[in-house]
C-alpha cells in the first residue's frame, strides 16, 4: 500500500444525530462512507474481514464540543464478484452477519443483494 498525506477530516454531527446513544455504524450527513467504532472494527478484524482500508476523522458534537476520535472511516477495497457459485465449492459469510448480531454491535443493516439500491 502507498502511504500518501491524508488531509485532516472532519465530520459534523447534526440536530438528529444525537437522539441517542453513539452507535457501532454511524451515518453521518456529510459523509456518504461508512464510519465505524473501534469496537465494531476490532470484530471485524476477529473474524479475519482484511478488505477494510481505514481513515481518521474528527467527529463534532456541535451540542457538546465533544470530538469522538475512536471512530474510523471505513473503505473496503478489492471486492470484486468474480465467482463462478455454480461451479465453485463455496463457503459464504453469513458470519459477518451473525457475529455483529451477536455481539450486540449497533447501527447496522444488513440487505440481500437483490434488496440493495
Amino acid at each position: 500500500m502507498i502511504d500518501a498525506f491524508v488531509p485532516k477530516i472532519v465530520l459534523t454531527l447534526n440536530n438528529d444525530s444525537r437522539k441517542g446513544n453513539m452507535t457501532d455504524h454511524l451515518s453521518i450527513d456529510e459523509a456518504c462512507d461508512l464510519v465505524f467504532s473501534k469496537r465494531l472494527r476490532d470484530l471485524l478484524q476477529n473474524i479475519a474481514v482484511d478488505n477494510i482500508q481505514y481513515f481518521d476523522p474528527d467527529i463534532v458534537d456541535p451540542k457538546t464540543n465533544n470530538i469522538y476520535t475512536d471512530y474510523k472511516i471505513a473503505n473496503v477495497v478489492g471486492l470484486v464478484d468474480c465467482v463462478d457459485k455454480n461451479e465453485s465449492d463455496l463457503k459464504y459469510f453469513n458470519s459477518v452477519k451473525d457475529a455483529v448480531v451477536n455481539a450486540g454491535i449497533t447501527g447496522c443493516v444488513f440487505y440481500k443483494v437483490e434488496e440493495y439500491h
